[in-house]
């Protein structure tokens, strides 16, 4: 059994959450918003969520977000988000907006002729959703050998040209001959000041895998890997160096082929969010196996996201 693509893609966002929660921290970035969708964000799981064969047969061109936030002292509404789909089904952009209702951000996807991702461009918005000219848009290139594996991704600088690598952010992944990640190596260049994290994969079953993470050298977090006979990822537990007490632990619990729920628990690391960063997701689809509601639970909150197509 060759561990999936899609679950492939999900360790890589996993581990790039935990390396940007360690950047910022350092940074000292603010405390994130108490209903933020782990989900929305994660491109990896759209695969689950958006059929694009249905999209494109049925011209279906966008999916507006709308959320009900509830917590202990209201509850109210607002446009959480909007997908863009191109005329193969795919998504071509994707619209973020704040709690008022506003455009926030806009996150483009190039493709080439097979679908693949070789850009992707994530611009700040006006209220109108044009983009800004306050600040710079991040592009972000995509390589892949001829297996179609990915293999770098790498930023641009804020004028949009591409620069070398020791003055870039780039992450490189290499494969073994069944074709799953045995190593990533993220470099990060933020003025000046330099943040290498490597993570070395081994396999002992096809159903398990673990991986040791070092931080500029320094053993930093292990993380413990299982998927089921297909091939998805179903759990992922991370622990910190020397203590192996758990950071962070995830769930995926599919029903007939979809993903139906997700479980967040958050061990003895460090969060940028009030409750925790625990949190109990499930997915709801319609007929056509297209996602139409997403219950999240954090302790304090509870919001409903309701998908509507056009």
């Amino acid at each position: 059994m060759t561990v999936s693509a899609n679950a492939m893609r999900t360790l890589r966002y996993i581990l790039t959450l935990v390396l940007i929660t360690n950047i910022l921290i350092l940074n000292g970035q603010d405390k994130c918003e108490c209903c933020t969708y782990y989900s929305i964000e994660n491109e990896d799981l759209y695969e689950y969520f958006f059929n694009s064969d249905f999209i494109k047969a049925n011209l279906i061109k966008q999916a507006i977000v709308y959320t009900t936030e509830t917590n202990e002292q209201n509850s109210f509404r607002f446009q959480h988000a909007k997908f863009l789909f191109d005329s193969n089904g795919n998504i071509s952009a994707r619209y973020d907006y704040n709690q008022n209702g506003k455009p926030h951000m806009i996150k483009e996807y190039f493709r080439d002729d097979s679908g693949m991702i070789i850009k992707t461009s994530k611009s700040y918005l006006k209220e109108d959703e044009s983009k800004t000219n306050s600040w710079s848009p991040t592009i972000i290139d995509y390589f892949y050998n001829q297996a179609g594996l990915l293999i770098k991704i790498k930023e641009r600088d804020n004028k949009g040209n591409v620069i070398s690598d020791s003055l870039s952010e780039y992450t490189t992944y290499n494969y073994d001959s069944k074709g799953r990640m045995i190593k990533e190596y993220r470099y990060a260049n933020y003025s000046g000041s330099i943040y290498i994290y490597e993570q070395d994969i081994d396999y002992p079953s096809d159903k398990e895998s673990i991986g040791i993470t070092k931080n500029n050298g320094n053993d930093w977090l292990k993380t413990s890997s299982r998927f089921d006979s297909k091939a998805r990822l179903i759990q992922q537990t991370d622990y910190d160096f020397p203590d192996n007490e758990i950071v962070w632990d995830k769930e995926y619990i599919f029903l007939n082929d979809r993903l139906t729920e997700q479980i967040s628990k958050r061990g003895n690391g460090f969060t940028e969010c009030p409750d925790n960063d625990e949190f109990t997701e499930d997915y709801f689809y319609n007929y056509f196996g297209l996602l139409e509601k997403i219950n999240h639970k954090f302790d304090r909150v509870t919001c409903e996201m309701i998908i509507e197509y056009e």
